[in-house]
Parts: structure tokens; sequence; C-alpha cells
């Protein structure tokens, strides 16, 4: 019966290890995309907001709402992004003051 129990505790670390180096790399991976996704998101408003400036100089108006449109969808993604952290926050502050307490 050891013996059984052994094998099959060697196959569950010969197995576990790729899965969580699987994990563990999946997971930086998504945090470089999602820190790339919001540098992007950035530049893209930048340019956008750059075009705004350059279209109220020159007084176009259709070229102002297209971009102004399209900075208000970009800057939205980038606070709908935002508040998932801020409540996390919150959260963390809550536990520890509960924790503290209790």
């Amino acid at each position: 019966m050891k013996i059984v129990g052994n094998f099959l505790l060697l196959v569950l670390k010969i197995f576990l290890l790729p899965l969580l180096l699987i994990s563990f790399l999946s997971s930086l991976l998504l945090g470089a995309v999602g820190t790339i996704g919001k540098v992007a998101l950035s530049l893209l408003n930048l340019f956008l907001l750059i075009g705004i400036v350059g279209s109220i100089i020159q007084g176009d108006s259709e070229l102002i709402y297209g971009l102004g449109l399209l900075f208000v969808i970009a800057t939205t993604f980038l606070l709908f992004d935002s508040i998932p952290l801020f409540f996390a926050r919150i959260s963390g502050k809550l536990t520890g003051f509960l924790w503290y307490w209790f």
C-alpha cells in the first residue's frame, strides 16, 4: 500500500510541477499584456488629445466631434479598468481594519 501511495505521490508531483509553472507564467503574461494595453490606450488618448487641440486650432468642427467621441470612449475604458483596483484597495483596508479590532 505504501508503494502505491508513493507512486501516486510521484505522479502527482510530475503533473503538478508543469501546471504550477504554466499557472505562474500565464499570470505573468496576463500582467504584461494588461500593462501593455494600458500604455497603448494611454498613448491613444494622448494622440487623440493632440488631434483635438489641432482640430480646434484649424476650426474643423466635425473632426472635433469625432476625435472627442473617441477620446471619451478611450478614457471611459481606462476608468472602468481602474475601478476594480479601487474597490480592491478599499476592501483590503476594511479587512485589515476589521482584523485588527476583531
